[in-house]
């Protein structure tokens, strides 16, 4: 049967704000987020969360004693190496439940049981659903992507909480010195975040993450601050993610205050 037209309206209206008379009450159209999230193919969305995962991945490498010296090139290569031997067990016919139990063996050092326990169910929800693409069982793989989005608020707050607990001991062996050097980051974050939303509001955590990430490195590279540490952009993202996922921050704050309505 030929594939129909997405019946699902790719607009919304909006009262346009324009103080000129003679446009009051006038309507401009947006994009509608529901129509443009529901046209993502499978094997995009799969790539979006592998991405997602990669980041959480970096930040938790980053965090632990063991690795924390790793570039971030290093740290990219070690996640894909992981998430490739992982496929490629699920094709010999291992259970996924045992590359699960792999994974939690070879993950670095974390502060948190939470993080250890729930990041290795996401990352194989994410490998299961591969897979499954792969194979063409795209029903099975939109399942899997289900379950990965059901745990994904918790790993959330894990890693908001594993952030704490890497501060209180980086500080604790750096005389309390740890971390502030990124609090210049987390202000020009919230200031962009504030002053510098879409039309419509921010659509998602990751996509404002994403979207200010140059920005917020761009003030940094040219301010002060540059002379005291570098960073890369993969790594400001990193954060900004991080900052975001904490539901009681300053980040999330500015971001719930400024996020599309109606979603």
């Amino acid at each position: 049967m030929s594939q129909t037209k997405n019946p699902l309206p790719d607009k919304h209206y909006i009262k346009e704000d324009n103080k000129a008379s003679h446009l009051a009450g006038s309507m401009m159209a947006v994009p509608d987020i529901f129509s443009a999230f529901s046209k993502l193919p499978l094997r995009e969305r799969i790539e979006q969360f592998k991405q997602q995962l990669s980041e959480t991945y970096l930040f938790l490498l980053n965090g632990a004693p063991e690795t924390k010296e790793l570039s971030d090139e290093a740290c990219q290569e070690r996640f894909l190496d992981e998430y490739q031997i992982s496929l490629d067990r699920l094709k010999d016919n291992i259970s996924a439940t045992k590359c699960k139990n792999i994974i939690c063996h070879s993950l670095p050092t974390t502060h948190s049981t939470e993080v250890s326990n729930l990041f290795p169910v996401a990352f194989m929800w994410i490998v299961c659903a591969d897979l499954l693409e792969q194979h063409g069982f795209h029903e099975n793989a939109w399942s899997s992507l289900i379950e990965f989005k059901n745990i994904e608020h918790q790993l959330g707050q894990a890693l908001a909480t594993e952030e704490k607990l890497q501060k209180k001991a980086y500080s604790q062996k750096a005389g309390g010195q740890a971390y502030k050097d990124y609090s210049n980051l987390k202000y020009s974050f919230i200031d962009l975040l504030r002053n510098s939303p879409p039309i419509g509001g921010w659509k998602t955590l990751e996509s404002a993450a994403h979207e200010l990430a140059e920005k917020v490195l761009a003030e940094h590279e040219n301010s002060e601050h540059r002379a005291r540490y570098s960073i890369k952009k993969e790594r400001v993202e990193t954060k900004l993610n991080t900052w975001l996922r904490d539901v009681n921050g300053e980040c999330r704050a500015a971001y719930d205050e400024n996020a599309a309505k109606h979603r």
